[in-house]
């Protein structure tokens, strides 16, 4: 892994998550959103279902939505290398 994949996600081919530089400093978020997807996570890893997450943070986001994007976040972070 090289400090540019640490600092630069390629998300054009991502349904769920983009990466821009005027939204939330670049940080990998849902698309259309300001939500990253380190907050999404952390919910997930409290033990939080994705249906309460909907109805107590994001009721805009779809629990689909939501379960999507922790799977393509999933699936990216799981990708061997990001060259």
């Amino acid at each position: 892994m090289t400090l540019s994949s640490l600092l630069w996600y390629d998300t054009d081919a991502m349904k769920y998550l983009e990466a821009r530089p005027d939204r939330a400093s670049g940080a990998l978020t849902i698309k259309g959103t300001r939500i990253r997807v380190a907050h999404l996570l952390k919910l997930v890893v409290s033990g939080m279902s994705y249906k309460q997450i909907h109805t107590e943070w994001y009721p805009q986001l779809s629990a689909t939505t939501l379960r999507g994007a922790v799977e393509e976040a999933i699936a990216y972070l799981s990708t061997p290398s990001h060259d």
